[in-house]
């Protein structure tokens, strides 16, 4: 599904009955109750998404489109990766400060470092991948873990052996080696 999905018609939100809602993907309508899984990598829908639509209301109805697409993916009773916070449709929207703190209360080792310092460790639910070394995938699962989203990118500054925690996003690429497989059974396996 893209932002332009958005823009056909098809969609029915009933947010007492999910399921019993439409939603539209490659263009075409398919019942909610057969989505058995999310992968949301959107953060939100920019006006640059809607080239469809005036150009003076681009940025009201992509702000739209953003809340509209927040309510309905909190509302999937399917599994979703990463589930919407209320201002990023794919997890938390936490600065390196944020992620910082929370390697901290992970009581995980910690420290800010240019982002050209760092490798960087995608992690799907409980696998781990761009690492050298084991130290650095433990600690990106023990960081995901505690965060609780199951897809995210853990900077690491630091040898391969003794790595620290150096930020975090929830910008994971798809492409890398293994990461949409890993995506894909992730949800499979979800209950």
């Amino acid at each position: 599904m893209t932002p332009g999905d958005l823009q056909r018609p098809g969609w029915r939100h009933e947010p007492a009955r999910p399921l019993a809602g439409t939603a539209v993907a490659g263009g075409q309508p398919l019942a909610v109750a057969s989505i058995t899984g999310v992968c949301s990598l959107l953060s939100c829908v920019l006006d640059t998404d809607v080239p469809s639509i005036r150009p003076e209301d681009r940025t009201y109805v992509a702000a739209e489109m953003t809340a509209f697409l927040c309510a309905w993916l909190s509302s999937l009773p399917c599994p979703v990766l990463n589930r919407p916070s209320p201002s990023c449709l794919c997890g938390p929207p936490w600065g390196p400060e944020r992620w910082l703190h929370a390697a901290v209360q992970a009581a995980l080792p910690a420290r800010a470092a240019p982002r050209r310092e760092t490798t960087a460790v995608t992690v799907v639910g409980h696998r781990a991948f761009g690492a050298a070394a084991a130290a650095q995938c433990e600690l990106a699962l023990r960081l995901a873990e505690f965060s609780g989203v199951p897809l995210l990118r853990v900077l690491l500054a630091g040898p391969a052996s003794a790595p620290v925690v150096a930020g975090a996003d929830v910008w994971v690429d798809v492409q890398g080696d293994g990461v949409a497989d890993a995506i894909s059974d992730l949800l499979l396996e979800a209950p």
